[in-house]
């Protein structure tokens, strides 16, 4: 799944989410004159709610709740594993000792 794709895709789930509410959903986009941009910006309530989507937190994140890297690799559109693992996914000391942990209550078990 590329960048533009993801973004729309999260786009149209947080206009979902506003509309299953019962509520409008006031999103907008900005981008200045130097082309820097925000991917969505909702308002609610007066309260503007920039949201930048990244493609490699996704990445990172469903590797962190344990999907399968080659589920992860398909998804992300990625003909080679490395590209998934050692670039797009990024894991730190905390998420190694949880999961030590994890592993650690399931021997027990």
């Amino acid at each position: 799944m590329n960048g533009a794709i993801l973004e729309n895709y999260v786009v149209a789930e947080i206009m979902k989410t506003y509309i299953n509410c019962g509520k409008e959903p006031y999103l907008y986009y900005y981008r200045d004159k130097d082309v820097k941009e925000i991917d969505s910006v909702p308002e609610h309530d007066g309260v503007l709610n920039p949201i930048e989507i990244k493609k490699t937190s996704n990445c990172s994140n469903m590797a962190k709740l344990g999907m399968n890297p080659k589920i992860l690799q398909y998804l992300m559109g990625h003909s080679d594993i490395s590209v998934t693992m050692n670039v797009y996914t990024h894991i730190s000391f905390d998420n190694a000792e949880e999961e030590l942990k994890r592993m650690e209550e399931f021997r027990k078990a």
